[in-house]
Parts: C-alpha cells; structure tokens; sequence
C-alpha cells in the first residue's frame, strides 16, 4: 500500500502491477488507492471482465466506504438502461466518484470528468482491442493492475522494470499460507489432493495442458455433473436439496470406490476416531496392511446377523434397544468431537455381531467436517437442545447452509420462531400445504441450502429413524434424548463448553422445546417411536386425500 501511495503522488502516471494469490488484501489494496485518488478530487474506474465481479466489488467498495461521502455506481448488463443513463450522465457531470464495470465502460458514450485512477482486476481476460485503449490510459491517468496469475508478457514486462510490481506474499489473518508442491504426474496423488479439498469443503480449479487428451478428463466429470443444472431451478424444493452438493457426494463415491486404498484410509480413519473416543460398540474391518491395492481391497473377515433378522437378534439374547443407542451415540460423537463419520449407513453396510457390537463396513462415502463446521454442528445441537432459535441459526449460517451476510432476524421472524409450536396432525390438508410452501419458500428466498456434511448427516439419521423402527419401535424417544444429552454432558461436557464457549454450569437441555419440535404438548411425559409413525401416517394420509 505504501508503494502505491508513493506512486500516486509522483508527477509521473502510475502503472504498478500487484501480484498475489487469492484472498490475500489486493481489493483492499485497491479500495484504499480508490479512496485516496476521490479525496483528491479525482474520479475512479474499475475496470473487471465479469458482470459478477462487477457487482462483487460494487457490494465490496459501498460497504467499505459507505461512512464517507463517496458515490459508487456501477455499468453492467445488470443495469437496467436508465440506470446506464444516470450512471453516464453522473460520470459526465463529476457526481459520481467510483464507477464499477465491465466491458460497458470501453464504450465511447462513457466520458468522464475528470478521471484520475484506473483499476484493472485481472487484465489478462480482456482482448487486444480492450488492451489497446488501456495503453493509451496508461499515458493520461494513474493504473493499477491486480492479478492472481499474471500473463507472461505482464510478468516480463514487469521483472523488466517497464511495469512497477508489487507483491503480496503475507496471508491475511487466520489465513492458511498456500502451498505449492511440484511433482511428476501421479493420478493416486491428484486424487487425493482433490478429495481432501472437497472433503474439508473447498473448491479445486484443474489445469490441464493437453488438448489432445483433454476430453478424456471432462469426460470423467460430466457423467457426474449433469444432474445438477437438470435439477437447478426446474423443481423449487431442490434448490433446498443442493444438487451440486449431491453431486459432489456422487463424484465421492466414485472416486473412493473405484480406489479402493482411499477406502482403507477411510476404514483406518474412523477406527482410530471410535478407539481415541472409547467407542467399543462398533467393529470396524481391518484392511490388510500390504494388500489393499487400488482395485482390490482385502480386510478382516467379519460375520453376524443381518440388520432387519430382529428375530434372529433376539433369540442370541442381543438387546436391541442397546444396538439403537450404541449407533446414536457412535454416530453423534464420531462428527461432534472428531469431525468424522461414516456417510452412508443402511441395512446393507452393516450387521450385528454375535456379541451385540455392531460391524461397520464399505467406506465409500466419509463425512468430514472442518473444524469451523464442526464447531458449528456442535452449537447446532446443543442450541437446538437449550431452544435457542437464534443460536441454531446461526450455527446454521456457520455451517453453509445460509449465506454469510444473511439476516438472521429476518430469517427467524419469517419462519416464525418466534410463534408458539405448531401440531401438524391438527392442521387440515390444505393448512398443511400452504405451511409447507410458506417454510420452503422462505428458506428459498434467503438462499438456504444443505451443505453436503449435513446432507450425509441427515441421510444418516434417516437410516437410524428407520432402525428404530424395526429394532425397537417402542423407544421412548424423549427419554432416549435426555440419556444422550446426559452422556454427552458427563462425558464431554467440559471439553465441548471450552469450544463453544459457554459455561457448562449453564447447560440445561429444554425438553418443553424438545417436545415442540415433535409437534406434541409439554404435559406429554413418553413419547414412542411407534406414535410418531402414527402421527406421520396421518399426516401422510391427509396430504394424499388432498391430491385426490
């Protein structure tokens, strides 16, 4: 910032290039230049390639400099014609000081009073015509040029001295350094490191160098990609459901079975999760050690009853609620503590040892939570327990499934968490839909989406609902939820009140919210899964008389 500053108040005009890797401050760096050439009296332009871009950095610029007297506009084909026609005239005329835009603002129409400083976002995405004018630019106002990956002809001219250059190498606070490692091409590698972004929820931009062979490599992706812009805005619940992110799960699964040493990581992984956490309910394989190839996994053999032989279970003497709360308990503390979890239970991945421990097998798919996410899921829970409507949504927020900068009051009052619980079962047809419309189109209309971590998460405790049923349908589940809440209080209490930051003394699980949630009175003492199918059984009934 100081060399631009410096640059700026040479006689000369400025041309800098400022080089660093994403997220590193370089729109910082240019909102501060922009700030100081309007208090100079002087007009700014930022000049990006993208019409999302454009409205990216108009959101950045009015936000920052929203406390000063500084008017920012954008020109874009996300502006409406008279919206163009002030934006010209008020650049024509000197009252506006910022101008955000794309190519629009190459335009001869577009005249300004007195221009003072240009800033190009990523110069190398914009055609030789586009280049020429800047040329001419360079000569009249001051320039400055952010870039990621700058173009070779940008960097020679640059190291030559022709183009000042400034450099970022420091990352902003809390921000990882980036890491580059150079290798020769390993698919196993590339595999990895991408399922790893994936999995801690990034994102992975893949360069490929040879045309030749370069479908070859979209073609593994498009099977997988299809579904998403098929789903997208042609069935408006979907848009809830994420199809990219279910898409993503697919590539996953893909990925990790068809490799099966990934797999074996993945078995190893949750292993050592159960064993650091005392979990000795579950029995998980063994991979062997040296041969488990890419397609061949070999493991421990393991042998038991298959989930849905509840006779069979029975008659071994196995105490089926056991099973139930032994698979909750796994499962909660494997993603609340460790952030890991398996991501695909069903009847078909697991069965139950002689012994009563239940065996988990294929790990295809494994949910991961970053830290952050993790320590959102856990506020999720204990919030959804202490009935703490704003805390869920904001461990909501955290965890992906509202945008960042969403307004959580709004959000609460339009969902109406601020009314008292609704009974479905004493709703009619038709209340019930237009409920369901209203929840749904409200969660649409503020973005709300199901991360992929939560997306395995639910589908997980679709399975347990399911289990229930079969293996013990007589569960007094309000019971069940005060012995979770209490395990998770005696055993991990002080740990998980560290992380979340709340004073373990002040946790009290609110069962009259609890209740709330299941659509039941708070003078309910017991309340069986076997009722809450019959309470879904109704409401199913009612919304199919309601089709006929």
């Amino acid at each position: 910032m100081a060399e631009v500053k410096a640059d700026m108040e040479q006689p000369r005009p400025m041309d800098r290039l400022i080089c660093g890797d994403v997220g590193y401050g370089k729109t910082e760096v240019a909102v501060r230049a922009a700030f100081k050439a309007v208090m100079d009296g002087k007009q700014v332009a930022v000049l990006v390639p993208t019409t999302v871009l454009a409205q990216q950095h108009l959101l950045t610029f009015q936000q920052r400099l929203g406390a000063f007297p500084v008017r920012v506009t954008m020109l874009s084909r996300f502006c409406s014609p008279q919206e163009e026609r002030e934006a010209v005239e008020g650049l024509r005329e000197g009252r506006m000081d910022i101008v955000v835009g794309t190519h629009r603002l190459l335009q001869k129409d577009v005249v300004f009073k007195n221009l003072g400083l240009l800033i190009v976002d990523e110069e190398q995405r914009f055609g030789v015509r586009h280049k020429e004018w800047l040329k001419q630019m360079r000569q009249q106002v001051d320039v400055l040029t952010l870039t990621a990956t700058p173009i070779p002809r940008t960097l020679y001219m640059a190291l030559s001295d022709v183009r000042d250059m400034s450099t970022i190498d420091t990352p902003p606070e809390e921000r990882l350094p980036i890491r580059t490692q150079v290798a020769e091409y390993d698919e196993g590698l590339i595999r990895r490191a991408v399922l790893r972004e994936l999995n801690r929820g990034g994102q992975v931009y893949f360069v490929h160098n040879r045309v030749q062979d370069i479908d070859l490599v979209h073609e593994d992706l498009r099977v997988m990609a299809w579904l998403a812009p098929l789903l997208v805005g042609r069935i408006p619940v979907t848009a809830l459901a994420n199809p990219p992110a279910l898409v993503e799960v697919f590539a996953h699964t893909i990925n990790e079975e068809l490799d099966f040493r990934l797999e074996a990581e993945n078995m190893l992984e949750v292993a050592r999760s159960f064993a650091e956490l005392g979990q000795r309910g579950y029995v998980i394989p063994r991979p062997h050690p040296t041969l488990v190839t890419r397609r061949m996994l070999v493991m421990e053999r393991l042998s038991g009853f298959v989930f849905d032989d509840v006779a069979g279970i029975r008659n071994a003497g196995i105490d089926t609620h056991a099973i139930i709360r032994t698979g909750m308990i796994g499962f909660l503390e494997g993603a609340l503590i460790n952030g890991i979890f398996h991501g695909d239970l069903h009847g078909g991945n697991l069965f139950v040892r002689p012994d009563g421990r239940t065996a988990l097998l294929d790990f295809g798919i494994t949910g991961r939570l970053s830290e952050p996410r993790r320590l959102a899921f856990l506020r999720l829970l204990i919030a959804g327990t202490m009935n703490d409507a704003n805390g869920q949504l904001a461990a909501m927020r955290d965890l992906g499934a509202l945008p960042h900068d969403v307004d959580l009051a709004a959000v609460s009052r339009d969902l109406g968490f601020d009314a008292p619980p609704i009974d479905p079962t004493q709703l009619t047809a038709d209340e019930l839909v237009a409920e369901l419309q209203r929840v749904t189109k409200a969660l649409i209309g503020y973005g709300a989406r199901i991360p992929k971590e939560l997306l395995l998460f639910v589908k997980n405790l679709v399975f347990l609902d399911g289990a229930i049923a079969t293996l013990a349908p007589d569960l007094d589940l309000f019971a069940e939820i005060q012995q979770l809440a209490l395990y998770f209080a005696t055993t991990h209490g002080e740990r998980i009140a560290e992380q979340v930051g709340m004073d373990p003394s002040g946790y009290q699980i609110d069962m009259t919210a609890v209740k709330g949630s299941f659509g039941v009175d708070a003078g309910v003492e017991s309340f069986t899964h076997r009722e809450l199918l019959e309470r879904r059984e109704l409401i199913k009934k009612r919304l199919s008389s309601r089709r006929r």
